[in-house]
């Protein structure tokens, strides 16, 4: 587990490859500016070496994007995987001076919010995968206040009850360590960021 202590959220990162896997087929990013948080996560389709390639490149594309609306950097690094076997992605940025969170996706990635009083949002990805073929995607955009918790995970991710209780007032690295601190085998390339904002 990897923990960021940036100057406006809690950050923890888990990340493990499939059973078996030398390598991990997901990536993802973490950029901070003055303005706004941004996390995205490419899953590369299937696992193994060539997974790890096209998501790799679709970060790499975030990496340079992240200024963008999160709808328009999905497009523009679907353009950049066509030479790949493609991903599915998802992306969030966190707006401190307008206190709202916007998150796009195209395939299996999701995420969730949880509010200081308890209430939950689920985010909703477009069905499909980046590989230069045209999509047609939206970002959905809810307010935050401080003390927000935002997940944003790849399908590795299982959702159980636990998960959701955990969410509640926990601290990012406590909440992924509970979650996966005993776990030594994964049937599938897994990564899950966990933040919570400060202001």
């Amino acid at each position: 587990m990897k923990v960021l202590d940036l100057e406006k959220a809690e950050i923890a990162v888990f990340q493990r490859s499939k059973g078996g896997q030398a390598v991990c087929g997901d990536a993802y990013v973490i950029e901070e500016t003055e303005s706004y948080l941004f996390l995205g996560i490419a899953d590369g389709l299937g696992s193994g070496e060539e997974a790890k390639k096209a998501a790799d490149q679709a970060v790499r594309c975030f990496t340079q994007q992240h200024h963008l609306p999160v709808h328009l950097i999905l497009q523009e690094c679907n353009r950049t995987l066509a030479s790949t076997r493609g991903a599915v992605a998802g992306v969030m940025k966190v707006d401190y001076q307008h206190s709202s969170i916007t998150f796009a996706g195209i395939g299996n990635i999701q995420g969730y919010f949880y509010t200081p009083n308890q209430k939950m949002f689920r985010t909703v990805s477009k069905p499909g995968f980046l590989n230069g073929r045209m999509i047609d995607v939206q970002g959905q955009t809810m307010p935050y206040s401080k003390g927000t918790t935002f997940t944003l995970f790849s399908d590795g991710v299982e959702l159980n009850r636990a998960f959701f209780d955990l969410r509640k007032n926990q601290k990012p690295d406590v909440i992924i360590s509970e979650l996966y601190g005993n776990h030594k085998y994964f049937a599938d390339d897994l990564t899950i960021i966990t933040g919570r904002a400060l202001m």
